[in-house]
């Protein structure tokens, strides 16, 4: 789920600053990725955002994303990422589906 408030427009284009909210309520410390293409997508289906112009996506921490209607209807992301952690993946011998399954 994804809450977002509108804040002044910047002279390129929307701010908002939203909370992502996933899971077990867990909250995205970024504006979300998907967030940011889903809210660029309605701000253009709204008349909103144009070619050439930015959507300033701002996390509840502060944390901002740039995003953009490229043509043909993608969207382009930008931001910085900070690595927060590390995971390995272990792979037990005797796990009957062993490295994985197809469907």
């Amino acid at each position: 789920m994804i809450l977002h408030e509108e804040l002044p427009d910047t002279p390129f284009g929307p701010h908002q600053r939203n909370v992502t909210v996933f899971a077990d309520g867990q909250i995205d410390r970024s504006p979300c990725g998907s967030g940011t293409s889903t809210r660029l997508a309605l701000l253009a289906e709204d008349g909103r955002l144009g070619s050439g112009e930015d959507l300033l996506h701002e996390s509840v921490t502060g944390t901002v994303f740039t995003g953009r209607i490229l043509p043909g209807g993608v969207t382009e992301v930008s931001g910085t990422a900070y690595r927060t952690g590390e995971h390995a993946f272990l792979a037990d011998p005797y796990d009957p589906l062993g490295t994985g399954f197809l469907l």
